[in-house]
């Protein structure tokens, strides 16, 4: 590996535990919030100034910037409302544009959901979208929401990404789990470890190990986005069967499963407002089908 084809993630202590990054590398932070996840960016921001890389900051989620506006970093807004498809096409045409050996950071891919209903197209969008980055020789940061996705949808991007890697903070303490570290192996390295500045202290103590994972949120599991709604509109519907009344949820859910049709912004509402919560119930697993061989993955369209 030639010394200038690796990239420090700005904490030298976890660099050496993974070898380093490589141009080419898309790194897949799972985070239970957003400031955690902006921790590490910083670190890799500051590191990539001083080596005098171009960072890119690729904005289009609601939550808060991950990257302040004082540290001067060439930020693109992307606005995911215009549909899966053109969002994706848009990104390809700014990686396109930017050309090689660009360093990437993009927003929460979780916030996706607000606008798409669908773990199926975030796992699209990464899976179309990281191969690109791959053959450009970027390094791209990316991050979702631990317990907000389907085991198939982090199983998919698992598959795909180069790195994965559990990022923690448990009593004011930062600890990174990697999960996922494309061609490197050390003995210690698939072993969580806590940061400590610049140091990554592995965690080989079985006290310790089995302390920090008690400590940890497991895993649940999760319906996709999409079944989550049509649920609430099925229990919606049968509050409305029994009469109930004053369910101050139910406008808003009513308004979500009408809005889920828009979700490619390409064609016209689905449902019209006049059309009962059971007649959308009833009608669910007939859009979902349909929406899942729009949106299924098609890189040759989308690069062309």
């Amino acid at each position: 590996m030639n010394l200038y084809d690796r990239v420090s993630t700005g904490i030298k202590g976890f660099d050496e535990v993974i070898d380093h990054l490589r141009l080419g590398d898309n790194v897949v932070w799972q985070v239970d919030s957003v400031s955690d996840y902006k921790k590490m960016v910083e670190y890799f921001v500051q590191s990539s100034k001083t080596e005098n890389m171009r960072v890119v900051y690729v904005r289009f989620a609601n939550h808060a910037p991950i990257i302040d506006e004082n540290m001067n970093i060439e930020t693109y807004h992307i606005n995911p409302k215009i549909g899966f498809e053109s969002f994706t096409i848009e990104i390809h045409n700014l990686i396109k544009e930017q050309g090689k050996r660009v360093l990437y950071i993009f927003d929460c891919l979780t916030d996706l959901l607000e606008y798409w209903y669908s773990d199926l197209m975030i796992g699209n969008f990464f899976k179309a979208t990281c191969p690109y980055l791959y053959d450009l020789e970027t390094v791209a940061y990316f991050a979702i929401r631990r317990n907000y996705h389907t085991y198939s949808t982090i199983a998919g991007i698992r598959e795909t990404t180069q790195l994965l890697l559990d990022l923690y903070q448990i009593n004011e303490k930062t600890y990174i789990h990697p999960l996922k570290v494309w061609q490197r192996y050390s003995p210690t390295m698939f072993f969580p470890h806590l940061i400590q500045g610049q140091e990554a202290v592995c965690i080989t103590s079985s006290s310790d190990a089995s302390e920090l994972f008690n400590s940890i949120n497991r895993y649940e599991i999760r319906l996709d986005y999409w079944n989550t709604v049509f649920n609430d509109a099925k229990k919606n519907a049968k509050r409305a069967t029994r009469g109930a009344r004053g369910d101050k949820k139910t406008p808003d859910a009513h308004a979500n499963w009408h809005r889920i049709t828009y979700a490619s912004a390409l064609r016209p509402v689905f449902f019209p407002q006049r059309y009962s919560c059971h007649c959308i119930k009833r009608n669910r697993h007939r859009l979902y089908r349909r929406e899942k061989r729009r949106y299924a993955p098609c890189e040759k369209n989308i690069r062309g």
